[in-house]
């Protein structure tokens, strides 16, 4: 669920930069400038959404919004600390490459003894429910 919302709030400048692009050029087909610049002020403002939550409030907080919503945190797996920045964005990173390797890594948590994906297991954090 945290992932699903995590995703919803980054994707959401895109829908409203589209929108606003069919009303500035009349369709996606033939665009205008102005149409164009209303999308790529979408795209850099879901980048930054993206890593604004993903990367600095969860590596700040060990929750993203999505994760907060869920009342779910990441924290080292040794100590319960807050992962930080650094680790949270190899963390992120690996997820990335992990997921698009092999779906597996959506899977594992449901076998492994600690519920860790992959990524999880690079950098050792845990997720727990608060």
């Amino acid at each position: 669920m945290a992932s699903i919302v995590d995703s919803l709030i980054a994707v959401l400048p895109i829908g409203i930069g589209a929108f606003a692009a069919v009303g500035i050029s009349g369709s996606l087909e033939r665009m205008s400038d102005g149409g164009r610049a209303a999308l790529a002020v979408a795209y850099i403002a879901t980048f930054s959404i993206a890593i604004l939550n993903r990367l600095v409030l969860q590596g700040r907080t060990g929750q993203s919004i999505g994760k907060k919503m869920a009342g779910l945190k990441i924290v080292k797996a040794d100590t319960g600390d807050r992962i930080g920045f650094g680790r949270n964005f190899l963390r992120e990173l690996m997820s990335l490459l992990f997921n698009y390797i092999c779906f597996l890594n959506f899977l594992w948590p449901l076998w492994d003894e600690k519920h860790q994906t992959w990524h999880d297991k690079v950098v050792s954090d845990i997720v727990i429910k608060l």
